[in-house]
């Protein structure tokens, strides 16, 4: 079986993808690292209290961590996806 799934898709799409995959996960890494570093003189400009910044940062990492679940999802839930997810292991 592995052998149909690898004829599927030629090694260079599959770097890309990977590479894509990779550089969409660093970005989204990188703004959540930002936000943290952001949230303190946003707080002082805005005149934040520690509970109401809290959950400024509590509802990025939340929609963050939401849209990485619906990225994954929609990922494995393609045949390209599962074939890339069973080449990946």
């Amino acid at each position: 079986m592995m052998n149909v799934l690898h004829t599927q898709m030629s090694a260079s799409k599959r770097n890309f993808i990977f590479s894509l995959l990779f550089l969409a996960w660093l970005v989204d890494s990188l703004t959540l690292f930002g936000m943290n570093v952001a949230i303190i003189p946003i707080s002082k400009e805005l005149h934040l209290t520690q509970t109401q910044s809290g959950m400024v940062i509590s509802s990025f990492w939340l929609s963050s961590a939401l849209m990485t679940l619906v990225a994954g999802w929609d990922l494995t839930s393609s045949d390209q996806g599962r074939s890339l997810s069973l080449q990946c292991s």
